[in-house]
């Protein structure tokens, strides 16, 4: 019997591990994870037991980052059964701070057409869904997640391939977006009430697992990927679910031609067209006035939206005009308030990460109050900064600090993140999961100041757009 396919696994799974960035203390915050595994199904049992290494490995990725706490109840142990997993929810002793994750892997269902509660198979029975969201009422934390993966068999098609975990790009700051950066609840299925859910080996698993997984990576935030994404650099959870949801009929549409005659008749006489993951709710973007995330936590947005709002003084950076064609020379005009030491930090429209200056050129990156001082200087620097495109926009973000010994620790920062070849004038970085190292250090060693001594940084940003 087919059954209707309920699927939350990756995201309960990471917003579990958002918890971790929320305050100054974050390290000491802990995911609690619940992992029901319904292995000893005759008939899904591989592909769930597929689902549990997809999702353990991601745990073992947050783990080094964040402490999990996780434990998973085998059908194959005896431990699948309703009493014990209600148990456990209501037993879980979770920090204020805390992430609990549930998570459900295999049959499940809806009643019926015009009763259209949904229901996952344990051991002893079923167990209502609306069950488990009362039973999450009672746990107090910061996030909690409920993902149930509820899947029935499908015919093996005749090929497919294997998307493992590893094989993703998931950065240091893209999981900051996604766990870090967002409050709420996220509460999502792999198909929408009154349609079956699939999973077979061929493929990997289950297909809503496997659309979901790819699309946790930067793809979710490129326009030419994801028609929902907005390409502001922040990767959130809606851009995540519209390219799963894209994903996961891709896998449909892959699976569809090696259905029996059978099972298409049934889906034909039902209306089911195809799968469509559905979202209950959704977390949002934990974004605070001056690009602090949380102004109590004191931890910072992205690199290019950070600020400083406690900052002791100020710096200003303009373009001498908007627009540029390719091949122009730019110039930057600075003005600071008191003393200070400045870098100018670029990104160009393909995400290209440049340090400006300091550069091998001219390493005194010390300014002083007064008109507003060009960058490249006309008799200081003997460079200059040409703009070789792709068209777009380019992005200049300007770090100011008033000490020397803070310049010292952020340029030793840069020298580590970010390395000059030979042929480059500037120290820069195209690939993504480096360029996002490079960005998290320089963000962790501003941290570190801001602990130390809130008003002795500042930052000021610009762009001009570039056409041919």
């Amino acid at each position: 019997m087919y059954t209707t396919k309920l699927q939350l696994t990756l995201v309960i799974l990471l917003l579990l591990a958002s918890g971790m960035f929320m305050t100054t203390t974050a390290d000491a915050q802990n995911v609690h994870a619940l992992l029901i595994i319904m292995d000893a199904d005759g008939s899904i049992g591989p592909e769930m037991k597929l689902d549990q290494g997809t999702v353990e490995k991601f745990l073992s990725y947050v783990n080094t980052f964040y402490p999990v706490k996780k434990e998973a109840y085998l059908s194959s142990m005896g431990r699948a059964r309703g009493n014990d997993v209600l148990n456990w929810i209501r037993s879980v002793r979770p920090g204020s701070d805390d992430v609990v994750l549930v998570y459900y892997t295999g049959h499940g269902g809806m009643v019926s057409n015009t009763d259209r509660r949904t229901f996952l198979n344990l051991e002893d029975g079923r167990l209502y869904r609306s069950d488990l969201e009362n039973a999450m009422k009672s746990v107090s934390c910061r996030l909690k997640l409920l993902i149930t993966d509820a899947c029935s068999s499908a015919p093996d098609p005749p090929g497919g391939k294997t998307v493992p975990f590893g094989a993703q790009i998931v950065g240091k700051n893209h999981i900051k977006n996604l766990l870090g950066e967002h409050q709420g609840y996220l509460s999502i299925s792999g198909a929408t009430e009154g349609e079956y859910g699939w999973c077979t080996e061929a493929i990997g698993g289950s297909t809503f697992t496997l659309g979901l997984m790819e699309a946790i990576t930067e793809r979710a935030d490129d326009p030419t990927v994801n028609r929902a994404a907005n390409g502001d650099g922040f990767v959130s959870w809606d851009e995540v679910f519209a390219l799963s949801k894209e994903g996961t009929k891709t896998y449909f549409e892959q699976i569809y031609p090696g259905f029996s005659t059978r099972t298409k008749d049934d889906l034909k006489r039902r209306g089911i067209t195809g799968q469509n993951p559905k979202a209950y709710s959704m977390p949002k973007p934990r974004r605070y006035g001056g690009g602090f995330r949380n102004s109590a936590s004191d931890i910072f947005d992205s690199l290019w939206e950070l600020d400083n709002p406690q900052a002791g003084f100020n710096i200003n950076v303009v373009p001498d005009k908007t627009g540029y064609r390719i091949g122009d020379y730019l110039t930057l005009r600075m003005n600071v308030s008191d003393p200070c030491y400045v870098t100018v930090l670029n990104w160009d429209k393909e995400g290209t990460f440049a340090v400006l200056f300091p550069n091998k050129f001219r390493s005194n990156n010390y300014i002083v109050p007064g008109q507003m001082e060009p960058f490249p200087h006309p008799t200081k620097d003997h460079f200059a900064i040409r703009l070789p495109g792709p068209v777009g926009t380019e992005r200049f973000k300007v770090i100011a600090v008033r000490t020397q010994a803070a310049n010292n620790a952020l340029q030793n920062v840069l020298a580590k993140s970010i390395t000059r070849k030979p042929k480059d004038d500037f120290s820069k970085i195209g690939e993504i999961e480096g360029r996002m190292m490079a960005e998290d250090s320089i963000l962790d060693e501003l941290e570190r100041l801001h602990g130390v001594r809130r008003g002795d940084w500042s930052v000021s940003r610009t762009s001009v757009t570039l056409r041919k």
